[in-house]
């Protein structure tokens, strides 16, 4: 066998085996409560609580609210009159994200610690250090109040 496939194996495992120690390191710290996550509900049980953030007009475009849900902060941003809500968690270091700039433009925030950009959209950081995404969350409006579903 030539030299450069023993190569590309050994990568291939090494690589396997950070993923596995990252998914390991990842559940532990933040364990699962969805089936997105891993662990399966069963069906009678149900995932979705609404959580009333505040009135629509103190929210305006640009601004941030943080709101907690077991012990999870969540930031429900206004980005030029679209609502999105992520986690309020670096996924490279915990730094919390409705401290960042938040660019109304392409609906992003920086990360105020080192400057990875998060689509609020998605939750997918754009830039590194980060390369995991955070979790997003569902936001509505009824009765002239911000609605997060959790």
């Amino acid at each position: 066998m030539p030299d450069s496939a023993i190569r590309l194996i050994g990568t291939s495992k090494r690589l396997a085996r950070t993923t596995i120690i990252e998914s390991r390191f990842i559940h532990s710290v933040y364990p699962s409560k969805t089936k997105e996550q891993g662990r399966k509900l069963p069906m009678s049980e149900s995932t979705e609580k609404t959580i009333t953030v505040c009135q629509v007009a103190d929210l305006e475009p640009g601004q941030v609210k943080v709101v907690e849900h077991e012990g999870e902060p969540i930031a429900v941003f206004n980005c030029d009159g679209e609502l999105y809500a992520i986690e309020d968690r670096c996924s490279h270091d915990d730094g919390p994200l409705a401290d960042g700039t938040l660019d109304q433009a392409d609906c992003i925030v920086e990360c105020p610690r080192h400057g990875s950009l998060f689509d609020l959209k998605t939750g997918k950081p754009k830039t590194l250090p980060a390369f995991q995404p955070v979790r997003t969350f569902p936001v509505s409006i009824s009765n002239d109040e911000v609605i997060l579903e959790v």
